[in-house]
């Protein structure tokens, strides 16, 4: 497949500025993923200059995982959706004032509300929303993450993967954003569907 990462930064008034964009052919070997650079800010990096990015395990990613939702959060249903097309519940978690702190790496959706939206008929997950509700992992709180899958072969893959925080420097604020967008993957899709009966 191919990732492509963006980067932007915007100061508070102004436009958005990228600053910087890398592409990556990624390879599926054995069971891990290897990416290799073939593009910086749109322009081909010849094959032999190509470096593959270090191959990282669970403990080196950042992750919002949804089973989170289930400890220390309030579930409900605030309505529902279309997304990709498809009818969604929009199934909401409010962190609980009391939940404990979680500072592991795998822990975002600990320390955050998160939204979600479930397709009706295969109740798989087409988009997920994370929003900071206290610092965690250096994202300041208030900061937001956003999951957006794609169709393939009746799966969801994961398409788009959305990273914006703001950050204050004494009298300015400026917001960073790191956007990742997949295409081409064959492996790499979500890990869970939920078993959700709504109240009739």
């Amino acid at each position: 497949g191919r990732e492509d990462i963006r980067y932007y930064q915007s100061h508070e008034p102004g436009p958005r500025e990228m600053t910087d964009w890398l592409t990556f052919d990624v390879f599926v070997i054995g069971k891990e993923r290897v990416f290799r650079l073939v593009a910086k800010k749109g322009k081909p990096v010849k094959t032999r200059r190509g470096k593959a990015r270090p191959q990282q395990g669970e403990h080196d990613r950042i992750s919002f995982n949804i089973e989170e939702l289930r400890r220390n959060h309030t579930l409900s249903i605030k309505g529902e959706a279309t997304v990709l097309g498809r009818l969604c519940w929009v199934l909401e978690g409010r962190l609980d004032p009391g939940a404990p702190d979680n500072v592991s790496r795998s822990g975002g959706m600990a320390s955050s509300d998160g939204t979600l939206w479930i397709d009706q008929e295969s109740h798989w997950i087409l988009k997920e929303e994370a929003v900071l509700r206290r610092r965690w992992q250096g994202f300041p709180e208030g900061s937001i993450v956003t999951h957006d899958a794609f169709w393939h072969e009746d799966l969801p893959l994961t398409g788009r993967i959305h990273l914006l925080r703001t950050i204050s420097l004494g009298n300015h604020r400026f917001q960073l954003e790191t956007e990742q967008t997949y295409s081409n993957y064959r492996r790499f899709g979500a890990e869970t569907a939920i078993e959700f009966s709504p109240v009739q």
